[in-house]
């Protein structure tokens, strides 16, 4: 079910009973209208929430400036070279000072940034990201090679849409 008014991107598990439970994604309406407006008509209903994620994916990525000026069949090419991946809460997604290979659009969820002190002195949060489209490891798609500044860890379970080096 698509519900009106919420939360852009947000991800709700209802129980449905002794069948286990139902997917919920929660979009704004102009929102919903961008993603129709850019794929059509959705084809067959099974396929209904997987269209909508993808849509979603899709119209969070033109937000980005590095990819505002693409057309229809380059957002999709981009959009193909990545893959929706899930962390669990504590999960590093990028780790200070390791080379970043791949940029992650959060899709639902919360993620941290972190500094870690050298020689073991702790650590200083510097961010909590919980906005459906923020992007980490950017420089990754503009083609630069470079290591983490800080660590990205998933503050709570996350659904995030990685795009790999040169998409």
């Amino acid at each position: 079910a698509v519900l009106y008014g919420s939360a852009v991107g947000v991800e709700v598990t209802a129980a449905a009973g002794p069948c286990g439970g139902a997917s919920v994604l929660l979009l704004e309406r102009s929102d919903l209208e961008a993603v129709v407006a850019e794929d059509g008509p959705v084809q067959e209903a099974d396929s209904m929430l997987e269209y909508m994620r993808a849509g979603l994916v899709k119209h969070l990525l033109r937000q980005w400036p590095l990819l505002t000026g693409l057309s229809k069949v380059g957002l999709a090419r981009v959009y193909a070279c990545g893959e929706r991946v899930t962390y669990r809460a504590h999960q590093v997604i990028l780790e200070q000072g390791e080379a970043v290979h791949d940029a992650f659009l959060l899709e639902v969820g919360v993620l941290t940034r972190v500094r870690r002190q050298a020689g073991g002195g702790g650590s200083q949060l510097l961010s909590s990201l919980s906005m459906p489209g923020t992007i980490v490891g950017q420089e990754v798609i503009a083609g630069q090679h470079s290591n983490a500044t800080c660590t990205v860890v998933a503050a709570t379970d996350c659904t995030l849409y990685r795009l790999p080096r040169g998409a």
